[in-house]
């Protein structure tokens, strides 16, 4: 057969066309997906910017709210939500920024005070914890059904929750999300106490119900009621805001004090079977901030938005309100309780002078009262503060002189068997050569009040002619001597004798009491009685000096007596004492009441000077406030509480003398430690005279000491 030429060709024409056609279609299509993941990678790289730059939005949310807690720690003591009345809203969300990145950038911040939150990694003795965090989900409700404490509790691992989502272990979903706000795992624990206190005024509805609803023998009605009022009245600054708020309810009296004892940290909880948690009013340093941040395209388009939660730690606190917080030396040990006192059983109010040796008189417990208070039985045998530790005695004379014994024994027991202890000062004889030169080195026993043996110096100086004292309760016995005398007073000056120097005494002012004078300078008498029996008195004695006036009282007579005072340095002391002693009478004192003017004639304030507080590196103390209660019989105008913080070991303090009223900004940089002072006045002025003088105390319940530190990151994560 004969093929014609150009037959293969004819058949496959068009072939190059089709090739072409489809190289090129393959070329388009990878051009497209080029050009398509080209735009994707854009894209991509677009949303990553806006996402991006959502995240610095949000860290600068947070970043701003780490400011505005350090400049509001700075300037405020008490953190109060924002919200329009119901306390329902988050603590503060006032941190926001809406024309950050030329108009296309903003955010928002909400911070939670973590103090406003039941801290669940607490103290859970007797079951505490366990039994108010089923109180708080039986308050939730819906998801909760009142067992998330036991499931919380029994979960708990021995180091902790360390994060609130480690709480999903022991809660399920719905249960976690619905309790998550309302508990945290940092928080201030105040270690006078080892519980985390609740800020009452930051606090959700629901905590501060829970709280209370706690309380054995409130129930949830009364609970929801002082509530109520606690949101609708705070902020409070002090406990006696608070106490009026819950005393203005109208609960019963023993409702509103199981209360105001509970939540105070200084109540009386000696009768509690349990109890919840105590209140603060400011926050502990910690808190939760949920920072938003939001990106916005050309026409106005959200493109990007990012979550972040963080717990950051601002400041540290330190709190004392506790009568061990506020044990202290008369010396240069410190801590230093300077004509100060922290007896739970001291009186503090001047117009219930008379009541003391019955029990009829008002205290508060754990605080610093200003001068000295000894009933003999708190504390017993323990050397704290002057009990048994400031109580000296006179050696009894050798051939070397008399010496000031830091080791003589005296007596401290119940003789009289009233039901309450004495100290017994035991009579001596002095003879009437001695007793009317001065001469009192042959006395047998003379208790001193001082702070250490008066040879070796004491920082305790009663030297200064204004203060009062006040005695409860004098008992004598005479021993059937007709010259029988009680002495109260102070050494006014040193003899030189032939034989050497000796230490010898007269006294001033020379106030004694006498079974047969009943008028004569220096001299309180008792009623003229038969001196060859035995007899057994109790008197009241006061007297008040000021300047050099002074007006003693006897179970309230009262004789006026003028003379000039001498201020001599008795021998080696730096400064004076006060002794008690009887000549031919044994006598038992209780229920010693004196208190100092202050400042004195020196301008030095009775005052309480903390140990140095290592912060562990540098540190800005920002802010201190004492919870100061004024007793209503004194003048609050005048009685008054100031405040000083050092930051060189005590050698200057900020601010001058006498210092901050109450408390306040400070902003005091400290390297190597720092300490705070108390200063205490009281009215000197003539608007108290006679026996009205010195008798009033204001009275310091606690401290708080503010100090910002470098932020630690405590929790961070992004949603």
């Amino acid at each position: 057969m004969k093929i014609k030429r150009g037959y293969f060709f004819k058949q496959n024409r068009g072939f190059a066309l089709i090739v072409t056609v489809g190289v090129l279609c393959v070329l388009t299509l990878v051009a497209l997906s080029l050009n398509i993941a080209s735009r994707l990678e854009e894209k991509n790289a677009a949303n990553f910017n806006y996402a991006l730059k959502a995240k610095y939005l949000a860290e600068a949310g947070i970043n701003m709210a780490i400011a505005g807690l350090k400049s509001k720690a700075r300037s405020d003591f008490i953190w109060s939500v924002n919200d329009t009345g119901s306390g329902d809203t988050d603590w503060y969300d006032g941190y926001s920024n809406s024309t950050l990145m030329s108009g296309y950038g903003a955010y928002s911040v909400n911070v939670t005070d973590c103090s406003s939150q039941i801290y669940v990694n607490g103290d859970n003795t007797n079951n505490r914890l366990r039994d108010m965090l089923n109180i708080l989900g039986g308050n939730i409700g819906g998801d909760c059904d009142g067992d998330e404490g036991t499931k919380i509790i029994n979960n708990r691992p021995s180091v902790g929750y360390e994060t609130k989502e480690q709480l999903r272990i022991a809660l399920s979903e719905d249960e976690y999300n619905a309790i998550k706000d309302y508990i945290t795992v940092h928080t201030y624990v105040n270690t006078s106490f080892n519980r985390a206190p609740i800020n009452v005024n930051t606090a959700k509805q629901v905590v501060l119900k829970t709280v209370l609803e706690g309380i054995p023998g409130i129930s949830d009605s009364e609970a929801a009621t002082a509530t109520t009022a606690i949101i609708s009245e705070r902020p409070f600054s002090d406990w006696s805001d608070f106490d009026a708020c819950i005393d203005g309810t109208s609960l019963s009296a023993s409702d509103k004090q199981l209360i105001k004892d509970n939540c105070n940290p200084n109540g009386d909880k000696s009768g509690f079977t349990q109890q919840t948690t105590e209140f603060c009013f400011h926050a502990g340093g910690c808190f939760e901030i949920q920072s938003t941040g939001d990106y916005y395209d050309l026409s106005s388009n959200k493109v990007a938005s990012v979550v972040l939660d963080t717990t950051v730690k601002i400041f540290d606190v330190v709190y004392k309100g506790s009568k061990s917080d506020f044990m202290g030396n008369e010396g240069d040990t410190l801590p230093i309780a300077w004509k100060v006192n922290a007896f739970d059983n001291c009186p503090v109010r001047g117009d219930q002078q008379g009541s003391y040796d019955s029990g009829g008189y008002d205290t508060i417990s754990g605080s610093l009262k200003i001068g000295f208070w000894d009933d003999f039985d708190e504390d017993g045998s323990n050397a704290l503060f002057y009990v048994n530790n400031a109580w000296r005695k006179r050696g009894t004379g050798s051939s070397d002189g008399d010496v000031w014994s830091t080791g003589a024994t005296y007596s401290i027991t119940d003789a009289d068997l009233d039901g309450d202890n004495e100290l017994q000062v035991q009579s001596c004889a002095i003879s009437d050569a001695d007793a009317e030169s001065g001469n009192w080195k042959t006395r047998n026993e003379v208790v001193w009040l001082e702070s250490s043996s008066p040879a070796s110096g004491s920082a305790m100086d009663w030297r200064d002619f204004s203060y009062s004292i006040y005695i409860d309760d004098v008992s004598y016995t005479n021993s059937r001597s007709p010259t029988a005398q009680w002495y109260v007073g102070y050494p006014a000056y040193r003899y030189s004798l032939s034989s050497g120097i000796k230490d010898e005494f007269t006294w001033w002012p020379p106030l004694h009491f006498t079974s047969q004078e009943r008028w004569k300078p220096g001299c309180i008498p008792f009623t003229t009685i038969d001196p060859n029996k035995y007899w057994n008195i109790k008197k009241r004695v006061k007297f008040v000096l000021d300047g050099t006036s002074c007006k003693y009282y006897l179970d309230n007579e009262s004789w006026d007596l003028d003379q000039s005072f001498r201020s001599d340095t008795v021998g080696g002391l730096s400064s004076g004492a006060i002794g008690f002693w009887g000549w031919y009478v044994s006598s038992r004192i209780d229920n010693i009441r004196i208190i100092p003017k202050s400042p004195d004639s020196n301008g030095d304030y009775a005052h309480f000077t903390s140990e140095v507080i290592d912060p562990g590196g540098d540190c800005n103390v920002s802010y201190i406030q004492g919870t100061v209660t004024i007793p209503s019989s004194a003048n609050s105008s005048t009685e008054k509480i100031y405040f000083q913080v050092s930051n060189d070991g005590g050698s200057s303090w900020t601010p001058a003398s006498p210092g901050l009223e109450t408390g306040g900004s400070l902003n005091l940089s400290a390297s190597s430690g720092f300490q705070w002072k108390a200063n205490f006045t009281i009215d000197n002025s003539a608007s108290y005279s006679g026996d009205e003088k010195f008798r009033e105390t204001p009275v310091l319940e606690d401290v708080t000491v503010i100090y910002i530190v470098d932020t630690e990151i405590l929790y961070f994560r992004e949603q």
